[in-house]
Order: structure tokens, then C-alpha cells, then sequence
């Protein structure tokens, strides 16, 4: 299974599986299958009952937590979480989802622009000649009328 948004904002399960290591140092990341596409933060995690989570707790319930920042490493096949460990195990502690903020690296100014370029590009619309010419339009719009008549 491929993360979200080619390595944008992980999936929700990664933070209520396994995917999410809480037991930092001492874990195995298991890349068998499909890759691994999980979490793993920077430093050892507070507990629930810590000040700080606990204080981020009534932020996670009341929806104004700010987002952990992560960041996507290729070689790891997952996010490293940079900052945000306490607001992470707040959220996780009143079953929700932290919300998050992926660092990523900017495309080159010539890649973007070639993308927005492509994106608004118009194809010409192609019309050919009625066979019948105006009579034969005529007919098909009278025809075309009468399942939509007016008022």
C-alpha cells in the first residue's frame, strides 16, 4: 500500500498500527511485502501522563492542537517525526489523529511552472459539418426540443 499524496500526510493507520514505533530506540521496522510507510520519531516518547502530553490532551479534544511536523525519507520508506512528539501521543491518547505537516523539498522553478503550464492548457474543440447541413440541425433541434419543452 502506497502512502498518501506520493508521500504527503501519511494514511490515519499508520499512527494506530504498528506502523508508529513507540518503542524508540529498541524496535524492528519491518519492510517485508509492500514496504513499511510508517512513523518514527526523533526521540524517545513522553508518557500519557506526562505534563506536557497531558496538557496537550485537552488541545487534542478541543481540536486547537497544532500539526507534528514529519518528513519523508526515502531510504527509511517511511516519515521521521521531527516535531510534535508530545501533541502525536496527546492526540493518540484521546483517539484521534494528529494532524500533520510534511516537509517536503520544492520542485525546480522550471519543473513547476512546466506543470501549471500543461495544467491550464486548453484543447481546441473539433466540430465537422452536419451531413444535411441546416435542415438536418433543424430536424435534430426540434427533435432535442420536444423531450425538453420550454415553458
Amino acid at each position: 500500500m502506497a502512502p498518501a499524496d506520493a508521500h504527503g500526510v501519511p494514511p490515519p493507520y499508520v499512527w494506530h498500527a504498528a506502523d508508529f514505533v513507540r518503542t524508540w530506540p529498541h524496535c524492528h521496522l519491518d519492510w517485508s511485502g509492500y514496504g513499511w510507510h510508517g512513523v518514527v520519531p526523533l526521540r524517545p516518547l513522553s508518557a500519557e501522563d506526562a505534563p506536557r502530553v497531558r496538557a496537550h490532551r485537552t488541545h487534542a479534544r478541543d481540536g486547537t492542537r497544532a500539526p507534528v511536523l514529519l518528513w519523508w525519507v526515502t531510504a527509511l520508506d517511511g516519515w521521521l517525526l521531527l516535531d510534535g512528539h508530545d501533541r502525536a501521543v496527546a492526540a493518540l491518547a484521546e483517539g484521534r489523529t494528529p494532524p500533520c505537516v510534511v516537509l517536503t523539498r520544492a520542485p525546480d522553478e522550471e519543473d513547476w511552472r512546466r506543470e501549471a503550464r500543461e495544467v491550464t492548457e486548453e484543447a481546441r474543440t473539433r466540430s465537422w459539418p452536419l451531413p444535411g447541413g441546416v435542415s438536418a440541425w433543424e430536424a435534430l433541434a426540434a427533435a432535442a426540443m420536444f423531450q425538453f419543452p420550454g415553458d
